[in-house]
């Protein structure tokens, strides 16, 4: 409710003055009291995801893994190389370099961010010349190479045409 001020005498008032209609005053929100921090905080995970997606995706990968590490490895023996050359990140592309009459440290960049692939891709064309192929092979050992490796690895027809040096 307005408070009603005694206007003065002297002050006349005209009629025509709109006295303004009461405004309600809103009720004041009570401010709850401080809630606590915790001092642990606790993440969730779901267990059936990884960074490949559900069980069925990571099953999937893990598959795929395996049969590029087995004809990886079949793909060296053939290569009259020790299989497990075959499995070592970098050591493989070194392998494949020094087979094909390239500088052993081929190899190596293929872990330098950016200009790596360009050596990835080099050494990959290089591996597919050993076998007697070329530019569509490389392509495909590069884009799909869970289906080409194990052409080279498995297919009897795929002959090993390189040098027979023992790299390591």
């Amino acid at each position: 409710m307005l408070a009603q001020v005694p206007i003065p005498a002297q002050v006349p008032i005209p009629a025509q003055v709109p006295i303004p209609a009461q405004v309600p005053i809103p009720a004041q929100v009570p401010i709850p009291a401080q809630v606590p921090i915790p001092a642990q905080v606790t993440v969730e995970f779901d267990q059936s995801t990884s960074i490949f997606g559900g069980p069925v995706e990571t099953a999937i990968a893990v598959a795929l893994a395996v049969v590029i590490a087995v004809s990886l490895w079949r793909v060296f023996t053939k290569m009259g190389q020790q299989g497990w050359t075959g499995i070592v990140p970098v050591l493989n592309f070194v392998s494949i370099g020094v087979l094909s009459g390239r500088a052993w440290w081929f190899g190596v960049v293929t872990i330098v961010p950016c200009i790596g692939l360009v050596f990835v891709i080099l050494l990959l064309h290089d591996l597919a010349k050993l076998f007697g192929h070329g530019v569509p092979f490389t392509i495909g050992l590069l884009v799909l190479p869970f289906v080409f490796l194990p052409v080279l690895a498995f297919v009897p027809s795929q002959r090993y045409v390189g040098r027979r040096v023992r790299v390591f």
